[in-house]
């Protein structure tokens, strides 16, 4: 197998990723053992243009089982593929986003290896054409990039799995960062936790961008808003203001707004819709150190 059929299956030549999800239920799986929230886990989101029809049913039969794999040998934690309904047309980046879950930045050097990838895709396509399978997909999807982010917080205490996402991008002025995570912990965090008790959504997630990084980069934090359906998230945004006040009673609703608007910028959100997802776990501790040696 020569070096241009490994790459199919580099992640960072294709299905490389987060976003995530999109983050959904995903980022958040490897807090359920954990009685303190983890500050090792991270996820890689990937942008994909779909040039013609099969992109998902490319990302089923071949991006599943291969991070499937990966998850089997506690590279990942998750694994999920997600369409971009909103926006679109000609305002649309991507088309489709793919989010890969890991502990620790140093997980990279495995996941993002020609070796690895070589010897998943070995293992599960002994009889494959990889050029040609190679071939195929270049025709179908355009990988356009993707960012790796820290994740930092969230609303509910373990896992969960919603169906869509929104996907909330911020641009934070030089200097606030720290301002800006405090209140989306003290004053933002609690309100989606009243919103998931009541039943309006699944989760909320606070992410910091990471890599790449520099002065040509914005967007440095993302929050995630994780929903059921379109009606819950209408249900939730409708009922936003009613919860604001209730978690924050007495407090001036506007100025708190006015007070993050001077701290960041919301440049934009995508609203993603689950295609698929990993449905293995990864393995225990002791078996995923024996596996590494």
């Amino acid at each position: 197998m020569n070096n241009s059929m490994i790459k199919f299956f580099n992640p960072k030549a294709l299905f490389t990723i987060i976003a995530l999800f999109l983050l959904n239920a995903s980022i958040v799986q490897a807090q359920e053992k954990k009685a303190e929230f983890p500050t090792d886990i991270f996820f890689e989101v990937a942008c994909f243009e779909a040039l013609q029809p099969g992109t998902s049913k490319m990302f089923i039969e071949l991006g599943k089982p291969f991070h499937e794999e990966m998850i089997r040998q506690g590279l990942l934690v998750d694994w999920s593929f997600h369409r971009v309904d909103y926006p679109n047309g000609d305002d649309c980046e991507c088309d489709y986003r793919e989010v890969r879950v890991f502990k620790g930045l140093a997980a990279l050097d495995k996941i993002n290896s020609d070796e690895t990838g070589m010897k998943i895709a070995k293992k599960l396509w002994p009889d494959m054409d990889m050029q040609e399978t190679m071939k195929k997909f270049r025709e179908t999807a355009k990988f356009k990039g993707s960012r790796i982010y820290h994740l930092m917080d969230a609303a509910a205490p373990g896992p969960t799995d919603g169906k869509m996402a929104v996907m909330n991008f911020m641009d934070v002025k030089p200097g606030m960062s720290e301002d800006y995570v405090s209140m989306e912990k003290t004053v933002f965090k609690p309100v989606h936790k009243a919103s998931l008790a009541a039943g309006d959504s699944r989760d909320w997630i606070l992410a910091q961008s990471i890599l790449p990084y520099g002065t040509d980069f914005t967007t440095d934090f993302i929050t995630v808003d994780v929903y059921d359906s379109y009606e819950q998230m209408a249900r939730a945004n409708g009922k936003m203001m009613e919860t604001v006040n209730k978690v924050h009673p007495g407090k001036d609703v506007d100025a708190l707004w006015d007070k993050m608007d001077g701290i960041r910028s919301l440049t934009h959100a995508e609203i993603m819709v689950k295609v698929t997802e990993a449905e293995v776990d990864p393995p225990a501790p002791e078996a995923t150190s024996s596996t590494n040696k």
